[in-house]
């Protein structure tokens, strides 16, 4: 059976902050309570461990296809899971949207319970996320100077862009 699915959280955090830790698969055995993960050198042998009871765990190794820092990291599962997932990042004014994608075959009869209890899981990772980047942060307060930096730099790099094109085209 083919299962598709996608989990989302803001994060009041810079993609530089993000990346480090979801890039690394081999660490999240560290990091979330869910998983555990073992490094094999290309790959990385992760068993997902939902939360609540009478859950299955999920065994599949990991491998990253591709790593960009500035948008996210693609793998490959291989095990009970077989498919591509990502995470994507978008930024937003006063932080970082981070995006799970999910497409892969599940080969039981079970495909609603396994993933209803993967997205368990990785609801559990990213809200860990959420609580480990944002160290206390009260929503609605003023986003950290870091981000507000990066925002700025990247603002002047577009508009750098667009002046450039507008340049090279003549204004068209």
């Amino acid at each position: 059976m083919r299962i598709q699915a996608w989990d989302s959280v803001f994060v009041r955090a810079r993609r530089t902050d993000v990346h480090p830790i979801l890039a690394d698969v081999a660490r999240y055995g560290r990091w979330w309570p869910a998983v555990s993960s073992r490094d094999l050198g290309t790959r990385v042998a992760v068993t997902l461990s939902p939360p609540g009871i009478a859950r299955r765990t999920q065994r599949f190794r990991v491998a990253v296809t591709k790593e960009r820092p500035a948008k996210g990291v693609r793998m490959r599962y291989t095990g009970d899971l077989a498919g591509d997932a990502e995470w994507y990042y978008l930024d937003e004014p006063a932080g970082t949207v981070v995006h799970y994608l999910l497409t892969a075959e599940v080969a039981d009869r079970g495909w609603r319970r396994r993933l209803t209890d993967h997205r368990a899981a990785i609801r559990q990772g990213l809200d860990t996320v959420k609580d480990r980047l944002e160290d206390g942060r009260i929503p609605g307060t003023e986003p950290h100077p870091r981000l507000l930096a990066d925002q700025r730099a990247a603002n002047a790099e577009f508009r750098a862009a667009v002046a450039a094109h507008a340049r090279a085209t003549g204004g068209r």
